[in-house]
């Protein structure tokens, strides 16, 4: 007897519990000139801690997401539950990022170090845990060590471990938090060559989306996909296409075994910055009339500095959209596509904003004049802030490519909101001119 699906989940609660981790990368010399493999101690030690006590733990070199890494460093410390810092070779940006955290949460800020080193003065009087990183037969006690400070800490959320909020009792954190869309609007702008043919812009939550017969994911060129309760397009992709139990625990992990799955087949680990692969929708076909996600190469890794946004994001659009044109999806009737703004997301500056919103709407409209006859008739790209929509409106203003917002298309809903009318483009916005002749590209 199968269990009934449950009808809503909160992905903002579900396993929310994170612990942000600060220390050294990689192979480093202690204070007393030994070599320590740090990255060892985060696997065999930290990781294992952290993970047994439910919690999901975060180290900035393994975000797979876009974005600035020092955008996140702060966004983690700020948010963590839990943050553990190892202070041992006296790194200054480790105490760099020990302070921001001490001066922004009160509790559960646990310091871990190698045996028999010496710290400075101010933080002395601050409990400890030590570890032998020559001994590994002692991982498992300090391992067991950690567990319990973490659960304490968790436990025990009132009691202040920050010297800052020791001795400022009465200081308090607020923050202002950039405001997000609760509704769900389409802003269309048909394409002056091609009326038939419009860029929209569609603002609210994704998991509100039920227009779109594709959605393109922004994942990294490794094409692992974010974990269920990660604050990203991925992570929402992945939770909202597996099949849950009740209580809303994933039993079937759908668009990640056919991602992985289709790594595994052509022989890969990898793909170039840019390359879509196609997978099925899972649960989303059920709940949101998705037909396909198209997995797009938007972030790529390196060793020891983390993940980046890649150079070229306009090859994201423009290889979905032939993806969407090609042999391997001609008997499929997919008529729309949804993009989320790549490159675009947390801790990224006005001006870059504005060059990803460019870069990713031009292609669009680039591919609409170039290829007349693609069966993709509406493109929507996924404004989910003010400040987002913003930089979508003033871009599509200024191109002569498209025309004021209209209604076209009945699978469109109601409540299309106009915007005034477009003005002239400068150089640097004209698009490619409509060839007749081009078709598209298998």
């Amino acid at each position: 007897m199968s269990l009934p699906h449950p009808k809503t989940i909160d992905l903002d609660s579900f396993y929310s519990k994170t612990c942000f981790v600060i220390m050294p990368f990689g192979k480093k010399p202690s204070q007393d000139g030994k070599t320590i493999d740090f990255d060892q101690i985060y696997e065999q030690i930290i990781q294992t801690a952290v993970e047994d006590s439910g919690l999901q733990c975060i180290r900035c070199d393994r975000i797979g997401e876009s974005g600035s890494i020092h955008a996140d460093m702060i966004e983690h410390i700020y948010h963590c539950d839990v943050a553990i810092v190892d202070t041992t070779t006296l790194n200054p940006n480790v105490f760099y990022e020990l302070g921001i955290r001490h001066a922004l949460r009160k509790s559960v800020t646990i310091l871990l170090g190698q045996a028999n080193s010496h710290h400075p003065y101010n933080i002395r009087g601050l409990r400890l845990i030590q570890y032998d990183a020559t001994n590994p037969d002692e991982y498992a006690q300090v391992t067991h060590n950690l567990k319990i400070f973490i659960q304490n800490g968790l436990n025990n959320p009132e009691k202040v471990d920050s010297p800052v909020y020791k001795y400022l009792s009465d200081l308090q954190v607020d923050r202002i938090h950039s405001e997000r869309f609760l509704e769900t609007k389409v802003f269309q702008y048909p394409l002056k060559a091609l009326p038939n043919k419009s860029i929209s812009l569609i603002t609210g939550d994704i998991r509100d989306i039920k227009t779109c017969d594709i959605w393109v994911n922004s994942e990294n060129t490794d094409m692992q996909m974010a974990r269920y309760h990660e604050p990203s397009i991925s992570g929402i992709i992945r939770y909202l296409g597996a099949i849950k139990g009740i209580t809303g625990h994933v039993r079937e992990d759908i668009i990640v075994d056919a991602l992985s799955h289709y790594m595994q087949s052509a022989g890969e680990k990898n793909v170039l910055p840019g390359y879509v692969i196609p997978t099925t929708a899972g649960e989303l076909t059920r709940s949101n009339h998705v037909q396909y996600i198209f997995h797009a190469a938007s972030v790529e890794g390196t060793p020891g500095k983390g993940y980046r946004t890649i150079d070229q994001l306009d090859l994201c659009v423009t290889n979905a959209l032939h993806l969407a044109d090609s042999d391997e999806m001609s008997e499929q009737e997919c008529r729309s596509i949804l993009f989320p703004l790549m490159g675009t997301g947390k801790g990224r500056e006005k001006l870059a904003i504005e060059v990803g919103v460019r870069q990713l709407i031009n292609a669009a409209i680039q591919y609409m004049q170039q290829y007349r006859s693609s069966k993709i008739d509406h493109i929507y790209f996924l404004a989910s802030t003010q400040s987002s929509l913003d930089a979508c409106q003033a871009f599509l203003q200024q191109t002569q490519a498209v025309t004021a917002p209209s209604a076209i298309g009945s699978h469109l809903p109601d409540f299309i909101e106009s915007q005034p009318s477009v003005s002239n483009a400068t150089p640097e916005t004209q698009c490619l001119p409509v060839n007749d002749n081009l078709q598209p590209e298998a």
